[in-house]
């Protein structure tokens, strides 16, 4: 089973703090830029998710909660809507699980349908139920059971290389929140550092299966 809180020591390092990157359309209520205040992301829990969460809100009180919210706090959200509503715990192996939640963070259900639909190619199985009506994107229990039986780094490679190519770029990365991958390059200006757009691949990995003891490093 894999570990949630293993796999949130890297998620809460690549999120960092408080956002004040005005451009983010997370910081905003229903994700878009200028629709009221300026609300901000705290350790990657945005403005959108949050009013979400709490619609009753209004967006004093919204902006008030994100700017004390704790990182357990933060945790039992990442916990409830992420790790248990998409079955990611089932998974055996935490850089796997790493690799889905982190993107699904960053990129939502719809985000990391595309990786999926990348991956199909090499691993037809691979389905990831997205229902709308329920705000769930998970994996059916058959689909993690040959998931488990995957050789763990090769298909983690695959599901990096997926990543970039269908999330490849960052309009709002900033140095308050540690985005792993919203690639950190600018299309037609900087060249990415390997040939799958991914800088320090081995990383993640390392750290997160043992061979590496570092806690400080980003992708």
């Amino acid at each position: 089973m894999a570990s949630f809180e293993k796999v949130m020591v890297q998620i809460l390092i690549n999120e960092g703090g408080l956002s004040k990157n005005k451009g983010d359309r997370g910081n905003y209520r229903g994700f878009k830029v200028g629709n009221g205040p300026f609300l901000g992301t705290k350790y990657g829990i945005s403005a959108g998710l949050y009013c979400e969460l709490h619609p009753d809100l209004s967006d004093a009180q919204v902006r008030s909660r994100i700017v004390n919210l704790t990182e357990s706090e933060a945790k039992d959200i990442y916990k409830l809507e992420f790790w248990v509503k998409s079955n990611f715990a089932s998974l055996n192996n935490d850089t796997i699980a790493y690799q889905f939640m982190d993107h699904l963070i960053n990129a939502g259900g719809a985000g990391l349908g595309k990786v999926i639909r990348l991956l199909k190619s090499k691993y037809p199985f691979l389905i990831l139920l997205q229902s709308i009506k329920d705000n769930k994107t998970k994996f059916f229990p058959d689909e993690i059971a040959k998931i488990n039986a995957i050789e763990n780094e090769a298909f983690y490679r695959d599901i990096q290389v997926a990543r970039v190519k269908a999330y490849p770029a960052s309009s709002d990365y900033d140095d308050n929140r540690k985005r792993p991958l919203r690639v950190r390059y600018e299309k037609k200006k900087t060249k990415p550092k390997s040939k799958s757009g991914i800088r320090n691949s081995s990383s993640v990995w390392d750290w997160l299966t043992g061979a590496s003891k570092d806690k400080k490093f980003r992708l």
